[in-house]
């Protein structure tokens, strides 16, 4: 089956102040978002900055919330190899490059 790659801190788990990376709570509809993937066969790769320091972390945090079902899904750092991308950070290029005005209003 085909694979997806999601970002984790503010993709999947809440980010902020006061909140370890790696450790927020999951943003609404995230767990059944993976359950639903799971469930339908897809291979899923969780990538994270936090993958290079803390991935027991997200692993951890799967665990919490997936159980058995978090055993396959790979955490990493590196962009995997994927058919699609998640990530609350994103720009969708789709033949031409973001205004400097655009970039600077990025929060």
């Amino acid at each position: 089956m085909a694979r997806i790659a999601i970002d984790f801190d503010g993709t999947l788990a809440a980010e902020g102040e006061g909140i370890a990376p790696g450790t927020g709570e999951p943003l609404p509809g995230a767990i059944e978002f993976l359950n639903t993937l799971l469930a339908n066969g897809f291979e899923i790769s969780i990538f994270s900055l936090t993958a290079s320091y803390a991935p027991e972390r997200i692993r951890q945090w799967l665990f919490r919330y997936l159980l058995e079902r978090s055993v396959g899904i790979e955490v990493t750092d590196k962009k995997p190899h994927a058919f699609a991308y998640l990530d609350n950070r994103a720009i969708r290029f789709e033949g031409s490059y973001p205004s400097m005005e655009y970039l600077q209003g990025i929060k």
